[in-house]
């Protein structure tokens, strides 16, 4: 007569590689998982291209790392598939990102400083001539307004506001005036007057263009925009200046605008 003998219990050691590997799972899940909430955060603020690479980043890493656990713990293979296709997705989306040409996150304009006051060349009482220096220059074609400002580039990012009054170098370029003294916002939405001043669509440059505009204006996401866009802006300080831009030079980053340059002359009312 045989002895009975009784089939050995399943294994249930807690080292096991498939139970090893859940707490491991479980960190890089977050861990990707809060990335890619940062990223998408990030991405519809004024920063979407460091939004956009955070989310790939997580992607990748994320990935990576499940499917090098996957795979040498001897996970399901659909499992070890789809973590690396994770990888590769993470992979592309941020080489996309960092390709040559791509628009940054911008930040704060570096503004060159342009002649803080006009100068005219006077006669002198002999046989020759020398500049001296006098008022504000006559703005062109004849009108009796004048130059309080000459025309300037100046580079916005997004989320700026600029005084077009100021004689300042940078033109008093804000992420936020406090002091109420400026007259454009550009944000990543649009272009719009603040503090009482106004914004007018022009039919071209010039104070005489520029004083005829009634309609009011504002850049916005929606808009087609004409290979140049004039517009005149009324300040808070009473002076009226042509600001122009061309398509080229609103930039988007993705969805939304990045930066703008501005092309501005400002003139002072006749007295």
């Amino acid at each position: 007569m045989s002895a009975t003998v009784d089939p050995p219990s399943p294994r249930t050691d807690p080292t096991t590689p498939r139970q090893k590997i859940n707490w491991v799972d479980r960190l890089i899940q977050a861990a990707a998982l809060a990335g890619s909430i940062a990223g998408v955060a990030s991405f519809f603020t004024e920063h979407p291209t460091a939004g956009l690479r955070l989310i790939a980043g997580s992607l990748l890493v994320g990935g990576v790392a499940l499917a090098f656990r996957w795979r040498t713990a001897g996970g399901p293979r659909f499992g070890f598939t789809g973590a690396l296709a994770l990888a590769l997705i993470g992979a592309g989306v941020f080489g996309w990102s960092v390709r040559p040409g791509a628009t940054p996150d911008v930040a704060a304009p570096d503004v060159a400083a342009p002649a803080l006051g006009p100068t005219r060349t006077t006669a002198s009482g002999s046989s020759g001539s020398s500049p001296t220096a006098g008022g504000p220059d006559p703005a062109p074609g004849g009108t009796s307004v004048t130059v309080h400002r000459a025309e300037t580039v100046v580079p916005l990012s997004a989320r700026t506001e600029i005084d077009l009054d100021s004689l300042a170098p940078d033109w008093d370029v804000a992420g936020y005036d406090e002091t109420g003294r400026a007259d454009l916002r550009f944000s990543t939405i649009g272009l719009e007057a603040i503090n009482n001043a106004e914004l007018r669509e022009a039919t071209g440059d010039g104070p005489d263009l520029c004083q005829q505009a009634t309609a009011q204006y504002e850049l916005t996401l929606d808009e087609d925009l004409p290979e140049t866009r004039y517009t005149c802006a009324i300040t808070n300080e009473d002076r009226f200046a042509s600001v122009r831009f061309n398509r080229e030079d609103v930039r988007m980053g993705y969805t939304v605008f990045s930066s703008i340059n501005l092309t501005i002359t400002v003139y002072n009312r006749a007295a």
